[in-house]
């Protein structure tokens, strides 16, 4: 996974073994050979968390596979939100997310009764069970550019496919490259960052309940 013209990127090792049927829904879908239309953004509420939606019709139907709440640096989580969840209305969405900082917990808004098509307030925050379906074992500056779309927005991104389209060959792939350890970017980090993306999500939010 790379970023034009930064110069960062990542490499992902697909979770075969505990998450077969998401890694081979998202390769048919998202990743035959390279992808170059990708869109990444900050997500809004989860902390040190960044994401595309998938291109197309939203995947479904998937199943829980070995689903979590408790994260990591370096998980790659794939999400499915029905209709009327969150703030995405009357559309159904799938995304594709990874924690590229300690300071991260995937969460999401959802009405007092626990309904997640009830947009209704008084809301709760909830941190919703996501298949954690891929890791990242390398990476080269690309958590600094997942940190600085919070002041840009968005970010495209580029997938290509390499080696690994199958169990065999994604561990033999893993025995070639090696996998780096990876040092989380600190909370603090986010400080400044914050500080400006807070009150600007704060008048995205008020805004959708039409308090503004």
């Amino acid at each position: 996974w790379e970023t034009p013209g930064t110069g960062a990127h990542v490499i992902v090792e697909l979770n075969w073994d505990k998450a077969p049927k998401t890694c081979e829904a998202l390769l048919e879908r998202c990743f035959p050979t390279q992808r170059t239309d990708l869109t990444t953004v900050h997500g809004r509420h989860s902390g040190m968390e960044a994401l595309f939606i998938t291109p197309g019709e939203p995947i479904r139907n998937v199943g829980d596979e070995n689903e979590t709440t408790d994260f990591a640096v370096g998980d790659v989580l794939f999400c499915y939100e029905p209709k009327g969840c969150c703030s995405h209305g009357d559309v159904d969405r799938s995304e594709v997310a990874w924690i590229y900082g300690a300071a991260c917990q995937p969460s999401r808004w959802v009405s007092k009764n626990g309904d997640p098509t009830n947009q209704t307030p008084p809301f709760r925050r909830v941190t919703p069970p996501l298949n954690v379906w891929g890791k990242v074992v390398s990476e080269e500056g690309f958590y600094s550019t997942c940190l600085n779309l919070l002041t840009t927005g968005e970010q495209a991104l580029v997938v290509t496919r390499l080696e690994g389209s199958t169990l065999e060959e994604a561990k033999a792939y893993r025995q070639k490259v090696g996998a780096a350890r990876l040092t989380a970017m600190p909370p603090t980090a986010l400080a400044v960052p914050l500080l400006v993306a807070i009150p600007l999500l704060v008048c995205s939010w008020l805004k959708y309940k039409g308090r503004l």
